[in-house]
């Protein structure tokens, strides 16, 4: 798989080129907004506003990222792209449902961001939390197949020591050893 990064063009109107866009000769490429034609560009006092300017930063530098939005999270270039990820490239008006972990090995495509759905992180449910558990069904999850999940309604609650229970299981068991009927962790989301 090819890893170069040709780079995109920005509107000089909009974004100037700092120095990190500059190459060894402080030079960026341009292209003149009137008639098409390609230059060089020294740096200076330039009619920026004029041109499109060549970014061959690659964007894993640059600090223009879009925002992943509440719950997510961006990947750093080395992750692998997993089913759920999404994607954002420059130019595109939304992100959309990446395919990487089928068809590229998971492997991120240059100048592209990738983001993640933040998995909510559980704790365990407290004293005063117990009206909102009695009445919920739940059950013990199991990892061994012939072993059979008995549903409990939740509807006895105590404090022994400082601890608490719900039917005679302890809130940190309750957390790593039940589940509700939807599959999620019985706990608080933090």
């Amino acid at each position: 798989m090819n890893n170069s990064f040709a780079g995109f063009w920005r509107d000089g109107a909009v974004v100037k080129p700092e120095a990190r866009h500059f190459d060894e000769d402080d030079c960026v490429i341009a292209r003149h907004k009137d008639n098409g034609s390609l230059g060089i560009c020294i740096s200076g006092d330039r009619d920026w506003h004029k041109v499109y300017w060549l970014d061959t930063t690659a964007t894993e530098a640059t600090s223009d990222k879009p925002d992943p939005g509440e719950g997510w999270r961006l990947l750093d270039p080395c992750e692998d792209v997993e089913a759920g990820d999404e994607y954002f490239f420059v130019g595109a008006s939304e992100w959309l449902m990446a395919n990487n972990h089928r068809s590229y090995e998971g492997k991120q495509t240059a100048n592209v961001n990738y983001r993640r759905r933040i998995a909510p992180q559980y704790v365990p449910y407290t004293w005063d939390d117990r009206d909102e558990l009695r009445g919920r069904w739940f059950r013990r999850k199991t990892k061994e197949s012939w072993q059979t999940n008995y549903e409990r309604l939740a509807c006895f609650f105590c404090l022994i020591d400082g601890h608490f229970y719900v039917n005679s299981i302890r809130n940190d068991e309750l957390l790593n050893e039940c589940e509700w009927l939807d599959g999620k962790p019985c706990g608080k989301v933090v």
